[in-house]
């Protein structure tokens, strides 16, 4: 509810979550509309991308190379986010390739693959993972190892 000022407007303050969707504001005087607007909420992003990496593999007889890359999704509160798509990139991506379009599990985890030549080992990649429902997205500079 508001009051009309001076100038017989009144201001009220709508408050949207972080769904997103279409809010119907409408302005009555007594029991009858004066007005009302249609207002389109975007979605913001309350959550959380947590990257890391772990040893290689590789296939040492064609110089290929394979990093693990992992992303934990989690929402405001902490919890596992599951069934979202992350998208995976690597830059530079003269490297090497990644695999994207991961979904969450249960755990909130979506792992992938990037693989690289040997000749690229020293060099530093920026892993960025980004949340395709929610817009979250984290990153994680790597220098590339070499295969245990």
């Amino acid at each position: 509810s508001a009051t009309t000022g001076a100038n017989g407007s009144a201001t009220t303050t709508l408050t949207a979550g972080t769904n997103a969707g279409t809010a119907k504001v409408k302005g009555f005087y007594g029991t009858s509309l004066v007005d009302s607007v249609s207002i389109t909420i975007n979605a913001t992003s309350d959550s959380t991308i947590i990257l890391s990496w772990f040893n290689p593999s590789g296939n040492p007889s064609d110089g290929t190379e394979i990093l693990t890359v992992t992303a934990i999704l989690t929402d405001a509160s902490g919890t596992a986010v599951s069934g979202n798509t992350i998208a995976f990139s690597a830059t530079p991506s003269v490297f090497g390739s990644i695999t994207t379009g991961i979904p969450t599990g249960a755990n909130g985890k979506a792992t992938t693959d990037y693989t690289y030549s040997s000749q690229f080992v020293g060099q530093t990649v920026r892993f960025t993972a980004t949340s395709q429902s929610g817009g979250s997205s984290g990153y994680i500079d790597v220098t590339l190892p070499e295969a245990n």
